[in-house]
């Protein structure tokens, strides 16, 4: 695959993600629980993941069993981190609204970027400038993912100090803001196994997806227990038109996932990883226009959350000018 159509494929993952989350946003203003969307959301993966597979390269699921027999633990685990991080990622949905979770957690590409370059030598052969750019652009995204998620506090502090009744969007802001970091260190690293493991990735990308989905459904319901205990049974007692719409974004997310994968095996996971999750700026589009996330923020708030997102979108730029590896085979 060529590096051009690496960075396509980046971009429409950064695309899907950034409205992945939409049926959570719905569903969540039912009042049902994150946890229970986190469940519904791993069946799509894994439902969408084999369809595919079954679909296209159905004898690739008897060919990944057997000769990569011992590798099925890295799409599994890629899974299970990915769902295990989306539990504290979605809880922090519901409490700091989407624009702000997605913009703290993407804070992640940094963390992903250096361990793919200092543990699997992804840039070893780039030139001093390039990593220089690489550092001062995660230095940025840092920045820009803490200034988002601050403004949620500002929001927050401002209704309370108004005397008036605090929503779920403000009123846990330090518990949001606290839980997306979280979700960020688990997206940090939830796609190692990709390129621990690139010909199996590579060579059978829809069967790594489909084995995968196992993982995501153990990550997705273990999370659920650790969080909430007995009490987490009590939350899957949902409609089943809140199943279809937590599969929906499962789903989304996944064909996202397909497409950065073997982008990933193009450019490697230190550009396009950054590149994909420019869904900041789409993710921030929908919450504040579609689900009006910031309505009644102060002029502050405001001023956060918008000039953390053009900052994150700026170190993105500069992690993805950096690239000068050749890709993985």
């Amino acid at each position: 695959m060529s590096i051009g159509m690496g960075i396509w494929l980046s971009i429409f993952t950064a695309i899907l993600w950034g409205i992945y989350a939409v049926p959570l946003k719905i569903t969540g203003a039912r009042g049902h629980h994150p946890l229970s969307f986190n469940v519904g959301a791993a069946v799509g993966f894994t439902l969408l993941g084999w369809i595919v597979t079954l679909v296209v390269a159905p004898s690739s699921i008897g060919v990944t069993a057997s000769t990569y027999g011992g590798l099925l633990w890295a799409p599994m685990a890629v899974g299970f981190l990915l769902m295990v991080g989306l539990a504290f990622g979605f809880t922090a949905i519901g409490n700091i609204g989407m624009a702000r979770a997605i913009g703290v957690w993407n804070m992640c590409c940094i963390g992903g970027a250096l361990i793919a370059i200092l543990f699997f030598g992804e840039m070893h052969s780039s030139p001093g400038w390039a990593l220089a750019t690489l550092i001062i652009g995660g230095v940025i995204i840092v920045a820009g993912g803490i200034t988002v998620g601050w403004s949620s506090i500002i929001q927050a502090r401002a209704a309370a100090a108004e005397g008036g009744a605090v929503s779920d969007t403000t009123g846990n802001a330090t518990k949001g803001f606290t839980q997306a970091i979280i979700a960020a260190i688990f997206f940090s690293v939830f796609l190692v196994p990709v390129i621990a493991a690139p010909k199996f990735s590579a060579g059978f990308p829809y069967a790594w997806i489909a084995w995968g989905g196992i993982g995501a459904i153990i990550g997705a319901v273990i999370s659920g227990y650790i969080f909430m205990g007995s009490k987490f049974n009590q939350t899957l007692k949902v409609p089943f038109s809140f199943w279809c719409g937590a599969a929906l974004g499962g789903a989304i997310w996944t064909a996202g996932y397909m497409m950065l994968t073997p982008a990933i095996n193009a450019l490697g996971l230190a550009v396009a990883y950054p590149i994909a999750l420019s869904n900041t700026i789409v993710s921030a589009l929908v919450g504040v226009f579609v689900f009006k996330e910031l309505k009644g923020a102060p002029r502050a708030a405001h001023y956060y959350t918008w000039f953390g997102i053009i900052i994150v979108m700026i170190g993105v730029v500069l992690v993805s000018y950096a690239r000068t590896v050749p890709p993985i085979h």
